[in-house]
């Protein structure tokens, strides 16, 4: 009886608690996504240029030593414009090249995902073989290491 009774008087006791939804108390732990960021840009490339002068490098700064970038898409087109005489009439010529591009970062490469270490990163450009305008475009983010 007296089991009954310390039985029945416990079950009073907890009649008030509940048992929280796991969803409940690990909602406040999901990460909020991170936005991607988007730089485009252009430059022209002059093959004569013998200080190199025109060919630009371009760095994605994680301003942290703890940033990790991840890729989404790097692409650029390369136009090249030129002409010829033929019989007094000159006729244009107008090239258009789109390529994935590439990032480097401490001599590795990658063109998606996530960058092989921590840092930043430059976009990597060849080196023409005659006077082109490139157009480029970044789609990025940066994952904060410390987070």
């Amino acid at each position: 009886m007296k089991k009954f009774i310390a039985i029945l008087f416990v079950s009073i006791l907890l009649a008030g608690c509940s048992i929280p939804n796991p969803e409940e108390v690990f909602a406040e732990e999901t990460e909020t996504p991170k936005e991607w960021i988007n730089i485009n840009g252009s430059f022209t490339y002059l093959i004569n240029d013998v200080n190199n002068s025109t060919q630009e490098t371009i760095w994605i700064n994680v301003n942290s030593s703890h940033g990790l970038i991840e890729l989404d898409s790097f692409q650029y087109n390369i136009t090249h414009l030129s002409f010829e005489v033929v019989n007094n009439t000159v006729y244009f010529h107008n090239y258009t090249y789109v390529i994935e591009g590439h990032l480097e970062q401490n001599n590795f490469t990658w063109n998606a995902g996530y960058a092989p270490q921590f840092g930043n990163a430059s976009l990597i450009f060849p080196t023409f073989p005659f006077d082109v305008t490139v157009y480029y475009n970044v789609n990025y983010r940066i994952w904060n290491g410390q987070e």
